[in-house]
């Protein structure tokens, strides 16, 4: 739970994780909480939704089709509940138990970088929400139109109807938003767990094929390297054992995210490029302008840490081979080598994360969406703010580029 404990608790308090061994009435009133947080949820995205649809002739509402992830995402989330749970408790047990005090260290270590990505996405959400419900309450008070463009079946323009509505709305909003980010930060633990896990599995093959070479260096007679024969095998058998359980741990995660996030891959290739037209037409340090910047750093955020984690997960598994080849299994026995040499083979065949089968997760799948943005923007004029917006774009596809060279 180290690496979920943040995420599970803002869940909790937003009223979609609930506790366990809570008391009858307790248990009562925290499903009427999440009744009520879902249906806002549920609502306030159906009327979006409609809007988008009445409304298709405002290129601005296509950068609202996140409000569909959102909600794919919480049935995603009751859907693969005890899956979720079954997976923590499996990485809580052995043979994914620290063993040795060289594993904790890294594991805590681990666990610090990924939960600090976790938060930082986090808190940018909690001062975006705030600061875009905000803008458009204030923006819509004079005029008394809602704050967001929805459709509603009845009519608001009495003050009480209108204010009910503007609230009402206005907290759907951030209860999207604030699950959106979250539930992507938790695909994004569950990846990066993965990562953790191979890390680990190169410690104890590294550290027992060393231990095996300096036991067969300092001891020579048939008894003592008949023991040291049996502990090999017994040791290759456990690290091979703990292989084919990350395997498993990481099918079992594909199996569960694959899906939502190719469709988290699509929606966002649409908004981002949507988003960056409508900044391309809008003047620099305008409100408007301010209000695409966040929506902007907000969605290409959340791909850009599921496509870092896909990436790391690939390379995690691509250097299994190498500690193996650098470390001293020469000494080993020729039975032992055989198991070593079926390791290798299996690590030669690279674990990738996909959206749906069809992409790869990886920096080549977020430059895609980068060129994607770049072609769509290729228009000619003379306006300032447009360059300013291809000059920041242009820096971030160089930056990308620098990374994934290194």
């Amino acid at each position: 739970m180290d690496f979920h404990k943040d995420t599970f608790l803002i869940l909790t308090y937003m009223g979609l994780w609930k506790p366990r061994n809570l008391s009858k009435w307790k248990s009562i009133s925290y499903n009427l909480y999440s009744a009520a947080v879902i249906s806002m949820m549920i609502t306030y995205g159906l009327s979006r939704f409609i809007n988008i649809v009445v409304a298709s002739k405002n290129m601005a509402q296509f950068i609202f089709l996140t409000v569909l992830g959102s909600g794919l995402k919480g049935c995603n989330l009751f859907f693969y509940c005890s899956k979720f749970m079954n997976i923590l408790e499996t990485v809580s047990r052995p043979p994914f138990q620290c063993q040795s005090a060289e594993e904790s260290a890294v594991h805590h270590q681990f666990s610090r970088e990924v939960r600090r990505i976790s938060r930082y996405s986090i808190m940018y959400l909690m001062i975006a929400a705030p600061y875009y419900g905000i803008d458009a309450f204030v923006t819509a008070l004079p005029t008394r139109k809602l704050p967001l463009e929805c459709w509603l079946p009845y009519d608001y323009s009495s003050l009480f109807s209108w204010s009910f509505s503007s609230v009402y709305l206005i907290l759907g909003m951030f209860w999207a938003i604030i699950f959106n980010g979250v539930y992507n930060s938790l695909s994004f633990e569950m990846m990066m767990q993965v990562v953790l896990q191979v890390k680990i599995l190169k410690i104890r093959l590294r550290n027992m094929i060393n231990t095996l070479h300096n036991a067969e260096l300092k001891n020579n007679s048939s008894e003592v390297n008949r023991l040291l024969h049996q502990l090999e095998r017994q040791s290759l058998h456990h690290c091979v054992q703990y292989h084919n359980a990350v395997l498993r741990l990481s099918k079992d995660i594909k199996s569960m995210l694959s899906t939502i996030i190719l469709i988290q891959y699509s929606v966002t290739s649409i908004t981002l490029c949507t988003t960056v037209y409508l900044m391309t037409k809008t003047p620099v340090f305008s409100t408007n302008f301010f209000s695409f910047s966040f929506y902007f750093v907000f969605i290409f955020h959340q791909i850009y840490i599921l496509c870092y984690a896909g990436h790391r997960t690939r390379m995690e598994f691509d250097s299994i081979g190498e500690v193996l080849y650098t470390a001293n299994w020469f000494t080993l026995s020729e039975p032992s080598k055989q198991s070593i040499k079926f390791i290798m083979i299996n690590a030669a065949k690279p674990f990738v994360f996909t959206c749906g089968g069809i992409l790869k997760l990886d920096i080549d799948a977020l430059k895609n969406v980068s060129i994607t943005q770049f072609n769509s923007t290729q228009v000619k004029s003379t306006d300032y703010s447009f360059t300013d917006v291809m000059i920041f774009f242009q820096t971030l596809q160089l930056a990308y580029s620098i990374y994934n060279i290194l």
